[in-house]
């Protein structure tokens, strides 16, 4: 008498079946766990311009009112407790010229994104309006404008 095979049998998963997909899956975050990162650090960085640029207005608003970017005890006039620096990033002002110009700086900090160091990306502007950016993934620039993309495009 001739017995017939269970279905269930058949439809099982072999160890070959679960190897294939684990190849498949390690292969898969291997591209896009690069490109990921690549996104975030791009979103992270593309947020210190227009802060920046608002810390810009701030000071120009407290010159206007106090004749001087110093708020009378020689430091700059904005404060970073009131506005914050964007998450990844420290804000630093330093007085020029007695308080009729400031330099202001971002500075990364270590949590900008995957084997990121502290000052691996630095960016500054003057009073003038003249901006720069010193260091770009960790290395030098001496680019006069803030770049926030790997293409070195301002």
């Amino acid at each position: 008498m001739l017995t017939r095979a269970s279905p269930a049998l058949g439809r099982a998963f072999t160890l070959v079946d679960l190897l294939v997909a684990v190849v498949l899956v390690a292969v898969l975050l291997a591209i896009a766990l690069p490109a990921f990162s690549a996104y975030v650090l791009r979103g992270r960085l593309a947020q210190v311009p227009p802060a920046l640029t608002t810390t810009i207005g701030l000071l120009e608003q407290a010159r206007l009112k106090l004749r001087s970017y110093d708020e009378g005890s020689g430091q700059c006039a904005v404060s970073f407790v009131d506005h914050p620096a964007p998450e990844h990033f420290s804000f630093k002002c330093d007085l020029t010229d007695g308080g009729r110009g400031f330099l202001l700086t971002a500075t990364s900090l270590s949590t900008l994104g995957v084997a990121a160091k502290p000052g691996d990306y630095v960016y500054t502007v003057n009073h003038k309006g003249e901006r720069s950016t010193l260091r770009f993934g960790g290395r030098k620039s001496k680019r006069a404008c803030w770049i926030t993309d790997n293409d070195i495009t301002c």
